[in-house]
């Protein structure tokens, strides 16, 4: 920011016009770890040192013609291998622009292959996969993995790729390549290979049928677009999915089924002998057609053949479904007895045989059917081919007579089915059952009584006893009193005293009639009749006197039994006072009991009041400057004791507002005038004073203790990382500077305050000291490590006392040892404290040595004797130079390098020797003690 100041002078005065001007100068600066990445990875882009504020555009160009208009941080996937310029363009609030640049380097290989035999047959399927992946140009592919669907997987990496399937189906195939820089890509086709294999598949419900009959067939098979090809077994074939077919002849049939599917693969299914075709034939045979009486056992024996169900008609109305029954024909005639059979498909045949049964036969009637008892019934017989009838009655009268016409008197009540058994000349006998059954009703009337002795009056239950074989029609009653009754158990209600005869007349439905009458059978007495004077109620404890009183009956014959409600009894006519200890109502009774057993009780109430429960309610707590509503119960009246923080005194239920803890007492009266006291007591809660801890400054993630004392309940906001946010003292862990709110309550909630605990956290410090190095021991290197902006302090290890500095962000490392970690420790204002580390590894090789090819001893000062010289070097342990027949014409050893007062001056044995090519043997010893040994030649030149 600029301060530009003009002034202006005349002769005699000056003036003074200042403004200011600000300048941004925010520079596009941006960072990647993605500088080398394979195809489809994404690159991240961090821009920093920027303030955002004073930015109004972002633009990113990616360089492989996209863009982004993101703010500081944006990622970007690259799909195609290459080397791109990634630009960040920003623009500033004055429109002034900034670019920074860096690239990207993307490698990877491209997946891609071709199927021959893409489409085949499961039985004879081989399909041959090829490769057409690409490299990038730079990498070459080291690694095929083909993944052929079905769980097979192909990483030998050796054509002709190849491969057959077990199961039918359709296989997704992709292979994956990978190249030598590790770079990894996938090619995958859907469907890439289908294998066929249609199943032929076939039933039929109609495998049993008749000639003529309609056999349906039903196709199962699976597949794509299937042709069928039926043979249907009678030299016809089909090509319907689900033909119906006629056979004209019986026999039996193999079916037979190929489908073809729409890649021209096939399947058959055959069914030897699966369609029987037949017709049915009845026939059977008997072991009896003839006989002279009957019943005649005949036995049916079966020879039906290609059937599948058959019935029997006897001709007697009887049939079966046995397969050979038997029958027993029991009347005799002509019969003829007939077998249906049927067969598959519905077709039916039928046989008959005439069976022939000789003998008596006949009938018989009578009447009447039914009647009271005795029953006189008139028997007829019809018969043909008879000599003798038995007549059976059914109730153990039997008649042999030749009389075609008799009567039989029933004297018993019953049901009867009579008999008649015809025999003929030759003593064959037939029974004939009587079509109807004899019903002969009987009556006998009878009844039962509950309790017959009452006192006043009472209530007779009569129970009707009467035995009869038909349904009772009616019942009369007359209970004496000149009342009567219809019902089978009536009860009639004597309300009279006196003696009474009861009598029941019973008919039945078919006019059959009996009756029973009971003397004297019901007696009524009068009750005896008394009253109960006494003393009024009271309230607790109340004194009441108690006498008896006879308003009908003989005195002199009563008996007394008082109950006075209060636990005591008594058994004279007027007992002593009693006394009523507790609240309540109590029915007092007197029973008296005369000679006749009758009795009369009188009671009355006497009630002893209560003292009233009054109860001014359980104890209150309210918070300052709020009020509490009272509410008495248990009376009808009540009086509070004054007080200036109550609403009334002559209500139930008052508004009390006290400042302070107080204790109120009522009165509480009821309507019959008894009185009793309580009291409440209002605890008042008062405010509370809130004391909140002090803040701090921490590093992010380090505990915080927070502190709130002074309240009954606390929440600390925010309470992420708060061990427990609901405790006046706890423990947080703040990661970004917070302000912790808290609330605090009573445990009444009638007070809350606020608080706050300000904590600043400073972040940890980034450093990052760099990837490991390996260098050539003795040679120097300045470490450059990565540091966040906030660093104010740097403290390095100093192995071997090898570094230049230790406080300094970019020491300079002198090497000694073969390997040596450095740590480096950074610290920002807050405190926090970062470390990390790099270790350089020192080798020693010929980067270390130098020994020159030529050299010059003329004494001119330059290049005048040959030695090594180098970084990093103990000793050197030996050189010797030969000439070019193998005599050693120099030999030194144990000397340092870089010394060049031990090296070769070019003579042997004090002779200067003349310019030629001479072989050299080195042995180095490292500052790692390593030994190094060298050979090479060396020019002299004069």
């Amino acid at each position: 920011t600029y301060s530009v100041t003009l002034t202006v002078t005349n002769d005699t005065c000056s003036n003074t016009f200042t403004r200011t001007v600000s300048v941004i100068n925010e520079k596009a600066v941006f960072a990647t770890n993605d500088t080398v990445i394979c195809r489809n990875q994404s690159a991240a882009f961090v821009s920093s040192g920027i303030t955002a504020a004073n930015i109004a555009g972002w633009r990113w160009e990616f360089g492989d013609g996209t863009t982004a208009n993101t703010a500081s941080a944006v990622s970007h996937t690259y799909t195609t291998s290459g080397t791109y310029t990634v630009r960040l363009i920003i623009t500033d609030l004055l429109g002034c622009r900034d670019t920074a640049t860096t690239q990207v380097t993307v490698h990877g290989a491209r997946a891609d292959f071709s199927v021959s035999n893409a489409v085949s047959c499961l039985d004879n399927n081989r399909t041959t996969f090829t490769d057409l992946s690409t490299s990038d140009g730079i990498h070459p592919i080291v690694k095929w993995e083909w993944n052929y669907g079905d769980g097979t997987v192909d990483s030998s990496g050796t054509a002709p790729y190849q491969h057959s399937y077990a199961t039918a189906g359709n296989y997704t195939v992709s292979l994956l390549v990978r190249d030598a820089f590790g770079c990894t890509d996938v090619a995958s086709r859907p469907a890439a290979v289908v294998i066929s294999q249609p199943v032929a598949g076939f039933f039929s419900p109609d495998t049993v049928n008749c000639t003529g009959g309609v056999v349906n067939f039903t196709n199962t098979s699976t597949g794509s677009g299937l042709q069928y090809a039926w043979t249907l077994g009678d030299g016809n074939t089909s090509t319907q999915q689900n033909p119906v077919h006629n056979y004209a002849a019986i026999g039996t049939y193999s079916i037979g089924l190929e489908v073809t599917d729409q890649y021209v693969c096939k399947d058959r299914l055959d069914r030897p002998a699966y369609v029987s075709i037949s017709y049915p034939k009845a026939s059977f045979s008997i072991s009896d057609s003839m006989s002279t009486c009957p019943p005649l056992l005949v036995n049916f024996t079966n020879h039906s053949t290609d059937y599948t169900s058959l019935s029997w008609d006897f001709g007697d109305g009887t049939s079966s479904n046995l397969d050979s029954p038997s029958h027993f024909y029991t009347t005799a005639g002509i019969y003829y007895a007939i077998l249906t059979v049927r067969g598959p498909g519905g077709c039916t045949d039928t046989a008959l045989k005439r069976i022939e049964i000789k003998g008596p036969s006949g009938s018989f009637s009578y009447t009447p059917l039914t009647g009271c008892r005795p029953l006189t019934v008139n028997f007829t017989g019809t018969t043909q081919n008879n000599a003798t009838y038995t007549w059976d009655f059914a109730d153990g009268t039997i008649v042999v007579t030749t009389d075609s016409v008799i009567s039989h008197t029933y004297t018993n009540a019953g049901e009867f089915v009579p008999r008649l058994i015809l025999t003929d000349v030759s003593g064959c006998s037939v029974p004939i059952v009587g079509a109807d059954t004899v019903r002969v009703t009987g009556v006998t009337a009878g009844f039962n009584i509950g309790a017959s002795t009452f006192c006043n009056d009472g209530t007779v239950q009569f129970t009707n006893t009467t035995v009869s074989n038909d349904f009772i029609a009616s019942y009369e009653w007359n209970f004496g009193d000149g009342t009567t009754s219809t019902q089978q158990h009536p009860s009639h209600h004597y309300t009279t005293p006196g003696t009474y005869t009861v009598s029941l007349l019973v008919t039945s439905q078919a006019g059959c009639r009996d009756s029973i009458t009971l003397i004297d059978t019901v007696k009524i007495f009068a009750n005896p009749s008394i009253a109960i004077a006494h003393d009024s109620s009271g309230c607790v404890p109340v004194t009441v006197g108690f006498s008896g009183q006879v308003i009908s009956g003989n005195p002199a014959r009563l008996q007394w039994n008082w109950n006075f409600g209060n636990g005591q009894t008594d058994t004279v006519q007027n007992p002593a006072s009693q006394i009523y200890t507790n609240a309540n109502a109590y029915t007092v009774t007197s029973m008296v009991t005369d000679e006749n057993g009758c009795r009369d009780t009188a009671s009355v109430v006497i009630n002893a009041y209560p003292i009233p429960v009054v109860d001014a309610g359980a104890n209150l707590a309210i918070c300052r400057g709020s009020f509490a509503q009272l509410n008495a119960t248990g009376a009808d009246t009540y009086t509070w004791n004054a007080a200036p923080s109550l609403s009334c005194t002559t209500c139930p239920s008052p508004l009390a507002a006290p400042t302070d803890s107080t204790r109120y007492y009522v009165t509480g009266t009821t309507q019959f005038g008894c009185s009793a006291l309580d009291s409440i007591t209002i605890r008042v809660h008062q405010p509370f004073t809130l004391q909140v801890g002090k803040g701090d400054t921490v590093c992010a993630g380090t505990p915080v203790q927070l502190r709130a004392t002074g309240a009954d309940q606390y929440t600390w906001q925010p309470s992420a990382g708060v061990t427990n946010p609901d405790a006046g003292i706890t423990t947080a862990i703040p990661y970004t500077t917070t302000t912790y709110r808290v609330v605090a309550r009573d445990n009444y909630n009638c007070f809350v305050d606020t608080g706050s605990v300000h904590v600043l956290v400073w972040q940890y410090p980034t450093v990052d000291a760099g990837v490991d190095k390996t260098v050539s021991i003795g040679s120097t290197l300045t470490l450059q490590p990565k540091y966040s902006n906030d660093i104010t302090r740097y403290q390095w290890n100093n192995p071997l006392q090898t570094l230049s500095c230790t406080d300094c962000p970019t020491p300079v490392v002198k090497t000694k040892g073969a390997q040596n970690t450095y740590r480096i420790q950074v610290t920002n204002g807050g405190g926090c404290v970062t470390t990390d580390e790099i270790t350089i590894y020192a080798i020693c090789n010929g980067a270390n040595l130098f020994i020159p090819n030529t050299f010059s001893p003329n004494t001119d000062g330059k290049n005048d004797r040959f030695y090594p010289r180098g970084a990093g070097l103990t000793q050197i342990k030996s050189l010797r130079v030969y000439n070019r027949w193998g005599e050693a014409v120099f030999v030194a050893s144990n000397f340092n390098a870089n010394d060049a007062a031990a090296g070769w001056d070019g003579s042997y044995k004090g002779k200067v020797l003349p310019p030629d090519v001479y072989v050299y043997t080195c042995e180095v010893v490292c500052q790692n003690n390593e030994v190094l040994i060298y050979n090479g030649n060396v020019t002299l030149l004069r």
